[in-house]
């Protein structure tokens, strides 16, 4: 029942969203790319959903440089790890520690790879200022450095 209302869903998700909003906004919802959210779409979202595949899936990035490397992301599947490092583990940091029990309840998408500085800059219009540092890789294709979460 519930796999069925989260299939429900999607379906509603996909006949109701444009595949643009203003400007050239990609719609994630238009997974194959052509502009438009519809049946294709569908059934490859059904298709991948229900073969439980963990592949990297491709999203288009307005503005991303030619021979960028394109933003991948790859399916977590939902459920529970242990984390964190022990005490006794060579090189581990304070913050490390406690190892701890991790659940995640619903099946999430993470970057294939670290963010690279050309998929940054297509997002956010620039770059950090790297200029204080200068042993650092330069190029659409290195990661981007100098962000944080805050």
């Amino acid at each position: 029942m519930k796999r069925s209302a989260q299939i429900l869903s999607a379906i509603l998700i996909l006949l109701l969203t444009p595949a643009f909003g203003q400007g050239l906004t990609p719609n994630p919802s238009d997974v194959n790319g052509d502009g438009y959210v519809g049946a294709e779409d569908l059934f490859q979202i059904v298709g991948n959903w229900a073969s439980g595949e963990r592949r990297a899936s491709s999203v288009n990035l307005p503005g991303l440089e030619p021979g960028a490397r394109p933003l991948k992301l790859v399916r977590v599947p939902s459920g529970t790890f242990f984390m964190g490092a022990a005490e006794s583990e060579t090189g581990s940091q304070v913050f490390e520690r406690p190892v701890h029990r991790v659940n995640i309840d619903r099946d999430i998408y993470i970057t294939e790879t670290e963010i690279t500085q050309g998929q940054w800059e297509a997002v956010m219009g620039s770059l950090p200022d790297y200029s204080g540092d200068r042993n650092l890789g330069v190029g659409p294709n290195y990661p981007v450095y100098f962000v944080s979460w805050n």
